[in-house]
């Protein structure tokens, strides 16, 4: 799992407005099976390069393969999951700048990009996608010019090819929006609390019938499923960095109400024991 604060609060070098995230899952117990639902003021443009993948955008999930590019836009609330515990999984996603964009197109905040291709679309996004983290991955003089051209040309082609009128205004999107950021905020800040939806709809002064409709259309999660996978989510990091500690405290250090459930939820995600994994990260380690 990925940390979600890190997604959330992407920041830029001085010579390129972009941040390049790689993924590789080579076993059963690697880190990053689950990105959390979240959101960037940026534009994020995803290539699986190897395994399956099932992405969620704005609350509707589709399985992708390797060599399919999936574009994620500004403000979109998003998430992944593995297809397979067993697969081996190989992605790069690309974050490019809000600000960098609306400089050359200042018709942005009007515009979605279409978030999955045509074979044809993707012979063109796909090398362009895995040139970009192969320069990346060898640095040399002209490093920056070379990942400059390869995004000026796709941002041109999703331009050009792969952008509609929005249907909402950007006032009705921003008002959608707000409230899912806000109630997932909520969320994140009070995970390890006894919390109900009651809770969080009250906070943000919203009906609940109201907010439990708008939360799982735009995240593609009941609440109680993202609480149970937030819990496990910072469970599991917390495993993956402190292995000494012991199963009961971690389930009461995030918010399971019982160490059965913990383990139960676990197990059945995982599907070994929280206390075989914890065994594995120490032999490991």
């Amino acid at each position: 799992m990925r940390s979600q604060e890190l997604l959330q609060n992407v920041s830029y070098s001085a010579a390129l407005p972009l941040q390049i995230f790689y993924y590789r899952k080579r076993s059963a117990y690697d880190v990053a099976d689950i990105v959390m639902p979240h959101w960037h003021r940026a534009l994020e443009m995803d290539c699986l390069l190897e395994g399956h993948s099932v992405m969620h955008i704005g609350g509707h999930g589709r399985d992708v393969s390797a060599n399919e590019a999936v574009v994620i836009n500004i403000g979109d609330v998003h998430s992944s999951t593995r297809s397979s515990v067993e697969e081996e999984i190989e992605s790069v996603a690309i974050l490019v700048d809000y600000d960098f964009i609306r400089k050359y197109y200042t018709l942005i905040d009007s515009v979605r990009f279409k978030e999955y291709f045509s074979p044809e679309e993707n012979a063109y996004l796909v090398p362009r996608l895995r040139r970009i983290a192969e320069i990346d991955n060898n640095l040399d003089a002209f490093h920056d010019v070379k990942i400059m051209a390869l995004l000026f040309e796709i941002l041109v082609f999703l331009f050009e090819n792969c952008a509609s009128i929005k249907e909402n205004t950007r006032a009705e999107q921003d008002k959608i929006a707000d409230h899912v950021y806000r109630a997932i905020d909520y969320l994140n800040a009070h995970y390890r609390e006894k919390v109900r939806l009651d809770d969080v709809a009250a906070a943000l002064n919203l009906n609940s019938s109201y907010l439990s409709r708008l939360f799982r259309k735009q995240t593609g999660e009941c609440f109680k499923d993202y609480l149970l996978f937030k819990r496990l989510d910072m469970a599991y990091n917390d495993m993956i960095r402190f292995p000494e500690k012991n199963v009961t405290q971690i389930a009461m250090d995030h918010g399971f109400p019982n160490l059965k459930s913990f383990i139960e939820t676990f197990k059945s995600y995982y599907g070994v024991s929280p206390k075989h994994f914890l065994m594995e990260q120490r032999n490991n380690s």
